[in-house]
């Protein structure tokens, strides 16, 4: 009975698995094929003749927002360690009264 609960949950989970990522990987594929090609009916499995010029393009395009994105995240990535180092090296060697509050929240 175990055993077969087991192949069940692992049966489901592959099957959720499936599903969420075989879009995904359709949307990968796709930027490798033309036009005409992402229409085609029945869906090629594999492009046929991949190009990678879309990928470059959008590469291209999307840079300069790239950029801006890396320095926004990496800017907040410095602040909030200059923050939470501290705040935590105080949660941690200080018993204060509100301790276990803060450390929940």
């Amino acid at each position: 009975m175990k055993r077969k609960r087991k192949w069940l949950w692992t049966s489901l989970a592959f099957i959720s698995t499936f599903i969420i990522v075989l879009p995904l990987y359709f949307i990968a594929i796709g930027g490798f094929e033309s036009i005409e090609e992402i229409f085609h009916k029945p869906p090629y499995i594999f492009p046929p003749n991949p190009e990678i010029s879309y990928y470059k393009e959008a590469l291209l395009t999307l840079l300069p927002y790239m950029k801006n994105s890396f320095i926004i995240s990496f800017g907040t990535l410095a602040i909030v360690l200059l923050v939470s180092l501290p705040a935590a090296f105080v949660l941690s060697k200080f018993r204060l009264s509100l301790n276990k509050a803060v450390l929940n929240l």
